[in-house]
């Protein structure tokens, strides 16, 4: 870089994109369902409700608020990316982050 010179960013890499973390608040439940170009889809199920839990109790519907983590393992512009709730009960989904790694297309020597 040269002052007064113009740079211009390249867009020559990929970015593949491995997990993702969706904070939650006040919810019961909820989907995730992850759809790569060309692949079946992956759902990832999330339930407040903890089996052996001892705050559990018989009738009474717990609400959690977290996070939850997932997996993508694909092409950032090839993947679609849904959350669905079957369940009579509100979610609140307040964020999300994505993790992934940016690999050049060509080598240069």
């Amino acid at each position: 870089y040269k002052p007064g010179q113009t740079t211009v960013g390249r867009n020559d890499s990929r970015l593949q994109l491995r997990y993702a973390t969706v904070t939650y608040d006040d919810t019961a439940g909820f989907a995730v369902e992850v759809t790569p170009s060309g692949r079946q889809t992956a759902s990832r199920q999330f339930n407040s409700l903890a089996f052996g839990d001892s705050d559990n109790k018989l009738g009474i519907l717990s609400f959690d608020t977290g996070a939850f983590r997932f997996p993508i393992m694909a092409k950032n512009d090839r993947v679609t990316i849904s959350f669905k709730n079957a369940q009579p009960f509100p979610s609140t989904l307040t964020t999300i982050e994505w993790e992934g790694f940016v690999a050049p297309k060509t080598l240069r020597g």
